[in-house]
């Protein structure tokens, strides 16, 4: 993606990619195969992210709303599988070191959560129903195109530039928002993950435009990201534990694996901490500022810019102010 390429151009490509990607991965996920489950779900996370850099600005957010809320609807059993397979693996292991026999209940329980999971994302991707639904909303877009043509004189943000550097620090400023807040709730966290997540969907959007100093704002971001991610999945173990407790009267080893889930929790905790000073820094404030600055013009355009642009401008009455604009005299005596 270059930075003054057309948007629609761009993003169309892009999302017809992403759509490919995902409708990849519909059929084995639609059995149930955790990798593939896993895959659809953040590739169909990518085509949402772009839809939402281009709703609004070069597609009409009112033509992809239906479709995308079917999408949303997929995401979220997505999710719910997702969520039971890695707390099953979990489970497994915690048989391992705690004694099967103690957390047979509670697997078998997690067990029944996966099949129910399972069964209904089946159900949505049954007769490529998964695939038809992507299909439908690229056609929505395509359909949804806002163009200008009704008003000539409306003029719309059109390339890349024009809408790269306000999408990247309005998402970096949505995670800024969250100093005041963290640490907080397992409700917060995961608010705050789903801000990171958003800010590196857009730099992954506009990579091609940005300058290589990107790869390391997107490590940064990202290893917060992952401790999010882990702090997710203690809270859903945690959660079931709880409901094992309630179920089962409580044993000595389920309470020993809340006090071990709580343990490694706040140790996470920790680590997160230290990764969002690093976020929250200047030093990484100016690494933003830099990157989406940089993603509006490449460096060779912008000096060849500088270098074509006057210091002050040219009073009218200056002979170079009235070379560059012609001025259409009425005859007609006032």
């Amino acid at each position: 993606m270059r930075d003054d390429a057309r948007l629609w151009d761009a993003g169309k490509s892009l999302l017809a990619e992403r759509v490919r990607a995902a409708k990849r991965n519909c059929s084995a996920a639609a059995k149930g195969d955790a990798d593939a489950i896993h895959d659809l779900r953040t590739s169909l996370r990518k085509v949402r992210a772009a839809l939402s850099i281009l709703s609004g600005v070069v597609v009409d957010e009112a033509a992809t709303r239906k479709t995308l809320r079917k999408v949303e609807r997929l995401f979220d059993a997505l999710g719910d599988a997702r969520d039971a397979q890695v707390l099953l693996r979990r489970l497994r292991r915690w048989g391992r070191s705690a004694g099967g026999k103690a957390l047979r209940p509670l697997e078998q329980s997690v067990q029944r959560k996966r099949k129910r999971a399972v069964k209904v994302l089946a159900r949505r991707l049954a007769r490529k129903r998964g695939e038809k639904l992507l299909d439908a909303l690229v056609a929505a877009a395509r359909q949804g195109r806002l163009n200008g043509r009704r008003d000539p004189s409306h003029v719309r943000p059109s390339l890349v530039r024009h809408v790269a550097a306000s999408t990247i620090l309005r998402r970096f400023e949505a995670v800024l928002a969250f100093e005041v807040a963290i640490p907080g709730a397992a409700a917060t966290f995961h608010r705050l993950r789903v801000a990171i997540k958003e800010l590196r969907d857009a730099l992954d959007f506009f990579g091609g435009a940005l300058p290589p100093t990107v790869l390391g704002v997107d490590r940064t971001l990202g290893r917060a990201q992952k401790l999010l991610g882990d702090l997710h999945d203690h809270e859903v173990a945690r959660e079931a534990i709880a409901r094992a407790h309630r179920a089962n009267g409580g044993t000595r080893e389920l309470r020993g694996l809340a006090e071990r889930e709580d343990r490694d929790a706040a140790v996470l905790v920790r680590s997160f901490m230290k990764a969002w000073d690093k976020v929250t820094s200047v030093t990484f404030r100016r690494a933003i500022l830099r990157v989406s600055l940089l993603s509006r013009a490449s460096p060779r355009s912008a000096r060849a810019a500088a270098s074509a642009t006057p210091r002050s401008l040219p009073h009218a009455s200056s002979p170079r102010a009235q070379g560059s604009v012609t001025v259409k005299t009425d005859p007609r005596p006032g």
